[in-house]
């Protein structure tokens, strides 16, 4: 109603400021962008809030004098929860004459604000509330549901109505014409004349009602629908304007809601005559005990009592106070409401309890919510029994089952019947608790595995085969495999005589799938360390036959070279070069045997890593100088890339480092043909508290090799082909030691590699940090300023010259450069010759025509000693 007096005082205070103030620019601000405008006397409407503001000018400026405007026959009706009709009669004074004139509004909402959206202004009689209808009915089927309005007359007849009427029912507009538009015919017969009743009872209050109804579809089916109404005169003609919802869905889980409930207390009241239980109902919304049927020894509350209490006495009942505790949680009312509210309504408790007088006893207790269809309110039925001799005697079955036997039954071979004794575990499986023996060993034969293990299953549980068997002895037994879920296990079945006389038979039956996997295991584990034993035989015999093959070789070649250099002894010439095979063949073998030691220690454990201060720029430069040596000798290209992050110290085992490092490019260059490249490269990955992870990489366009080989290249004596050794030398054993030696620094050590392309292999270490290097990484960076500092970079690739000056501006340095050696020194000469100089020089080593070595020479000839000169390069030496 609040809502309504808004509109209605809106559309007046418009009309008054729009007539009576004349204020044009106040009244615009009650329309709407696209606001729709009819005035009187035109059949045309005026789109757009510009143009309608043109249309009240203009209307505004006919009118010399201002108007009184008096109100009369107002009528409201809300179509959609955001729109609303609206028409009143105005009498419209001034000194000069008086006019009536009718306004129609349609009014929307829109961003929290009713504003105009159609403005209709016509004079009495003529056909502008045709129009007004039709727009009307045009905003009906824009609105979503059922909207229409009929009479108020015996049959409901409808007048107009939306597309969501006819789709509802089911009929198309002609079909219902024929009908004779009577909202009669498709009314439920036993609601039309209650709900007739009851819109007359609820018109004596207002203008608006609303009712619940039924309505019979095209199709047969019945619908519930909400249906909200307003009564309005027209021409002195009662018209109801209504809008409906189907609430169908609702009126079911109503339904469902009552039968729950029905039933709930149907069983309550059953329970009531029976002796021994204990039940009652919580009011969970209200919070407090309803009712309740129980002794003073089990009692946890009174009626009436709080529902917090009485739970937490029922919680406090439980022996096992975390099992209480549970109770607690799962019963809080705020989450009982919640459950069901999310659908969840039964809850089972079963546990041991404690009564008033001390006496424990196991108690099962079943809890039900569900709603009143009265009040609303949600209501917590619960049933408590006792279960003390029935929990104690499934505990007792249940131990005994589980001491050996999953079944156990007693089958009388007279009347051929089974009883089972104990066996939780197969009822659960289906098998019933007593029958027919036969007819069970045949269904359960079905679980068996295959036909043979059936057919031994049934003939084994034969009557007349049991009979026989134990007449020869005094039990029996069999194991068959059979189907479980999706398990196959094994079962032992026993069989022997409780009582001959009755021919009464205890048959168990006991799943030894455990047993039976284990005696396998240890068939396999045996199996295994029998071959384990014959491979390691044989990797022995195989490693007693390489090293006597590869110690002998070296031998020979001594024994040989020092016959030969005895029996020419004079002959300088020819004992040197016996005594020069010696010492290659020695230094081959002593290399050898280390090899051999070392992998010694590391399969018997006893190799050790030491932590020591490992200076990094004498480690890099001692492998290069040994890498450069031997790539020099094969006229092999050598580089080697440092990161420049490295810090000056680790903290590991140099010595095991350098023996991987010199494994891995001893083989790059020693597979790298002449004029062939290697590099070796070294950066910081990762770096933790404590620790840091390098990488080196070994790059070479050697001989490369086979995907299939490279799996087993880590393997003791591994070699892709049998020239391999007499080609290249090698032991085959410093890659699978070098592997071992990564494996204990916490790295891994990957290799990729072409055939024919090279090979690349990548090592990742965990080294350790020095207490400096933690101190220094803490300490704040000092600031410099180099801004005082010209300097001048010569290299010939532009796009080096140009990154190095970037960098040195980002360091605040004055840079400039030239690409080539001669413009350099003519630069210098000329900044010389105007008494000005570089505070330093930057020349790249490696340039055509002047080389840096020369362009140095040059420049410091005319700058001497007081200009810093730096050579750089991408080499780590210079000769």
């Amino acid at each position: 109603m609040e809502e309504q007096r808004t509109i209605v005082e809106m559309t007046q205070a418009l009309c008054k400021i729009w007539l009576e103030q004349r204020d044009l620019e106040r009244a615009l601000t009650f329309l709407a962008e696209d606001v729709e405008y009819i005035a009187r006397n035109n059949d045309e409407a005026i789109m757009g809030k510009e143009k309608v503001a043109e249309c009240l000018w203009q209307e505004m400026q006919q009118i010399p004098t201002p108007m009184q405007v008096t109100f009369s026959r107002i009528h409201r009706r809300k179509i959609h929860h955001k729109i609303y009709c609206l028409s009143m009669s105005m009498s419209l004074n001034n000194k000069m004459y008086i006019r009536h004139i009718n306004a129609f509004f349609i009014i929307s909402k829109e961003s929290g604000k009713w504003l105009v959206k159609n403005l209709h202004v016509s004079e009495p009689g003529n056909v502008i509330l045709k129009q007004a209808r039709d727009e009307v009915l045009h905003l009906y089927n824009n609105i979503p549901g059922a909207v229409f309005r009929c009479r108020f007359d015996a049959d409901f007849s409808v007048i107009d109505a939306n597309d969501g009427l006819f789709e509802f029912l089911g009929y198309s507009r002609e079909e219902f014409a024929r009908m004779g538009n009577r909202m009669s015919c498709v009314i439920h017969p036993d609601d039309m004349l209650v709900m007739t009743d009851a819109l007359k009872r609820q018109l004596l209050h207002g203008n608006t009602v609303k009712n619940e109804n039924r309505l019979i579809r095209k199709d047969g089916t019945v619908k519930w629908i909400s249906v909200k109404a307003q009564l309005m005169m027209e021409e002195e003609e009662p018209y109801f304007y209504c809008i409906f919802v189907d609430i169908t869905e609702e009126k079911q889980l109503q339904e469902k809601v009552r039968e729950l409930y029905d039933r709930e207390l149907s069983y309550f009241e059953e329970l009531s005559f029976k002796e021994g239980s204990i039940h009652g109902n919580l009011n969970v919304t209200q919070g407090i005990l309803e009712t309740y049927v129980t002794t003073s020894e089990s009692a946890v509350g009174n009626e009436g009592e709080a529902y917090e209490s009485v739970i937490g006495k029922f919680v406090m009942s439980a022996v096992d106070l975390e099992y209480g505790q549970k109770i607690r949680r799962t019963l809080d009312r705020e989450k009982v409401l919640a459950d069901f509210a999310a659908g969840k309504t039964d809850y089972e408790f079963s546990f041991l309890r404690k009564s008033n007088t001390g006496r424990i006893f196991w108690a099962n207790t079943k809890l039900k919510s569900c709603k009143n269809p009265n009040s609303g309110d949600i209501l917590l039925f619960f049933y408590t029994y006792d279960i003390t001799e029935q929990k104690m005697q499934e505990q007792l079955l249940e131990r005994i089952a589980k001491l050996d036997y999953d079944l156990i039954a007693s089958v009388d071979l007279r009347m051929g019947t089974y009883c089972l004794d104990a066996g939780d575990k197969v009822q659960k499986q289906g098998i019933p608790p007593e029958g027919d023996f036969r007819s069970e060993v045949l269904r359960t034969s079905e679980f068996c595995t295959d036909d043979s293990t059936r057919e031994e299953y049934q003939g084994k549980l034969d009557l007349e085969y049991i009979r026989k068997e134990l007449s020869e002895q005094d039990s029996y037994s069999f194991v068959v495999e059979m189907q479980e879920g999706e398990e196959i296990r094994v079962k032992r079945f026993q069989l022997f005589y409780i009582c001959r006389e009755l021919e009464r038979v205890c048959m168990t039956r006991t799943d030894v799938t455990d047993v039976v996997l284990k005696e396998q295991r240890q068939k396999e584990e045996l199996a295994s360390a029998l071959i384990a034993a014959e491979q390691a035989s044989a990797a022995k015999s195989d490693f007693l036959s390489r090293m006597s093959h590869e110690i002998r070789t070296p031998m020979n070649a001594i024994i040989g070279m020092s016959a030969i250099a005895a029996r020419t002894i004079g002959d300088n010439g020819q004992v040197a070069d016996c005594i020069s095979k010696i010492g290659i063949s020695s230094r081959f073998l002593l290399a050898l045997i280390n090899d051999i030691l070392d992998m010694s220690r590391i399969e018997s454990g006893k190799m050790l890593l030491k932590n020591e201060k490992i200076p990094m720029e004498e480690f890099i430069n001692g492998i290069n100088s040994i890498c450069y040596a031997q790539a020099d000798v094969k006229n092999i290209e050598y580089e080697c890339i440092l990161d420049p992050i490295l810090a000056d110290y680790y903290i590991g085992d140099a010595m095991k480092l350098q023996q991987v490092l010199l494994n891995i490019l001893s083989n790059a260059i020693k597979f790298t043909n002449e004029g062939g490249k290697v590099t070796f490269s070294a950066s910081q990955r990762k770096k933790v508290k404590d620790d840091v992870i390098l990488r080196f990489i070994v790059n070479d366009t050697g001989v490369g090799m086979t995907e299939d080989f490279l799996p087993h290249i880590f393997e003791p004596f591994s070699q892709e082909s049998t020239g391999t050794t007499s080609l290249y030398g090698g032991t085959g054993l410093g890659l699978a030691i070098s592997k071992n030696i990564v494996d204990m620094m916490d790295g891994r050590i990957m290799v990729r590699s072409i055939k024919g392309i090279g090979t690349e292999f990548t090592v990742d270490v965990k080294l350790g940090i020095t207490e400096e290097e933690k101190l220094r990484h803490n300490q704040k960076k000092r600031e410099y300023n180099f801004s005082h500092l010209k300097t001048l970079v010569v290299d010939d690739d532009v796009a080096v010259c140009e990154s190095a000056v970037e960098i040195l501006h980002e360091m605040g340095v004055k840079a400039e450069w030239v690409d080539s050696g001669r413009k350099a020194v003519e630069q210098v000469q000329a900044l010389w010759n105007d008494g000005k100089y570089y505070d330093m020089i930057l020349i790249d080593w490696k340039m055509p025509e002047m080389d840096g070595l020369e362009t140095a020479r040059k420049i410091r000839t005319i700058v001497g000693p007081e200009v810093t000169i730096i050579i750089v390069t991408a080499y780590d030496w210079i000769s």
